[in-house]
């Protein structure tokens, strides 16, 4: 069967995106079991930022209104139906998974600001960026070395 054919739904894709991220979220802060005490140990194995003991938060770039609005907003709606799904069944090692976002209007300029932000000031972990202006920030998110 040729894959490329196939179409794929948007629930597809969103889930897609968060367990990539999510799977940093594991590789950054999980958890470990300490035989001698039986016990399991869930402090981060790193001082990643967004994530605490009991939470961890994402940024999301997107387009929310603008030319490139209508897909971005459906996307949008896609997270927040999965982090609800996943924080039903306890987050991710015990933390709530939250994420803040910003809307850089579908325009190259105010995504470079939108994206300095995040990685600046947002406190994530990780950015999710659904744009139709990405290249806004792409130089500036690579050389901070954020993780997209």
């Amino acid at each position: 069967m040729d894959l490329r054919s196939q179409p794929c739904s948007r629930s597809s894709v969103v889930a897609a995106v968060l367990g990539c991220v999510l799977l940093a979220g594991v590789a950054a802060c999980g958890s470990r079991r300490d035989d001698r005490a039986g016990t399991v140990n869930t402090a981060c194995a790193t001082a990643a930022p967004g994530v605490t003991q009991d939470g961890i938060n994402l940024g999301l770039l997107y387009s929310g209104s603008g030319f490139g609005s209508d897909p971005s907003t459906l996307f949008r709606a896609g997270i927040d139906a999965r982090l609800d799904e996943q924080n039903a069944k306890g987050g991710m090692n015990g933390r709530k998974i939250t994420y803040s976002f910003r809307d850089d209007e579908s325009v190259p300029e105010l995504n470079l600001v939108a994206g300095r932000d995040l990685a600046e000031h947002g406190n994530v972990l990780s950015i999710l960026q659904f744009s139709v202006a990405p290249s806004g920030s792409a130089a500036l998110l690579e050389q901070q070395g954020v993780r997209e």
